[in-house]
């Protein structure tokens, strides 16, 4: 059965639609943080292009960040609505899992948190398969700079934003920075992990990676203090 994929939560967003491991449709959303807008039309232009209809989908999977807060919230909304209407299991992915490297050895997947710093999650990748070796977290720039400085590879949507920042931080690095969209082929195998372990909603529940307080709790918890 084919699967919907879909990812809006870096200025990197992209649609997929897969029967298998085939990929039947993949558009890369425009980049820069206002790529969802153009999320529902891509879908509607990748049901159409392989005669699919939502209802025909296994299973919805959407990256569930961290990254931009608006950006994962409008993805998420996207595909809770559509799997809600028509019944079908929704499964969210880190949407840090969906950068790897092109070639084998250790790395870390990193984006941009403005001001919070990066969200970053170190791995290994080797024949074929990644090894998770720290899960997602925020870092200042100055404690990422420290964890990175024995990983070789760094995978980021956008190399030119990260780079001065953390080069500026260890001017001696040795990174090599791969920039590129998220696979949609890596986030298709971590939702189908997902979906034979049972991690899925029926109900369009899904919990979002925000890994940082948004400026509205801030303010609240201000006001409380």
């Amino acid at each position: 059965m084919p699967i919907l994929i879909l990812d809006t939560s870096t200025e990197r967003g992209f649609v997929a639609i897969l029967e298998g491991l085939q990929l039947l449709y993949h558009v890369q959303l425009p980049f820069g943080m206002q790529n969802a807008q153009s999320l529902l039309p891509e879908i509607h232009r990748g049901l159409a292009f392989t005669g699919f209809s939502i209802n025909q989908m296994e299973f919805v999977g959407v990256g569930i960040g961290p990254g931009s807060y608006t950006g994962m919230r409008v993805g998420a909304t996207v595909a809770k609505t559509l799997t809600f209407a028509c019944g079908l299991p929704l499964v969210g992915v880190c949407s840090l899992d969906a950068f790897v490297p092109l070639q084998a050895g250790a790395y870390a997947a990193i984006i941009d948190a403005k001001v919070g710093g990066v969200y970053l999650q170190t791995g290994y990748f080797g024949q074929g398969v990644v090894t998770e070796l720290s899960g997602p977290q925020i870092y200042s720039i100055n404690e990422a700079a420290e964890m990175l400085l024995n990983v070789p590879v760094l995978v980021t949507p956008n190399a030119t934003q990260l780079r001065p920042k953390l080069e500026k931080e260890l001017a001696s690095s040795q990174w090599r920075w791969e920039e590129s969209f998220p696979s949609p082929m890596d986030m298709a195998r971590r939702a189908r992990q997902k979906i034979e372990r049972q991690e899925f909603s029926l109900n369009g529940h899904l919990d979002l990676l925000y890994l940082r307080k948004t400026q509205a709790e801030i303010e609240k918890e201000k006001m409380r203090s």
